[in-house]
């Protein structure tokens, strides 16, 4: 969430999957899930069992 935004994102590729996002915040989202894949997987994998 950010404002009025929304959005799903791919953990394997920081790609917008749903919703709606300013161009700046799409790029500083995708720069961290990139930067944080390996650690965000593995919760996800943790949280999802």
């Amino acid at each position: 969430m950010y404002g009025d935004y929304a959005g799903s994102f791919s953990l394997e590729s920081g790609d917008l999957c749903a919703g709606q996002m300013p161009t700046a915040q799409l790029k500083k989202i995708k720069n961290f899930i990139l930067g944080n894949q390996e650690e965000l997987m593995a919760k996800w994998n943790e949280l999802s069992s």
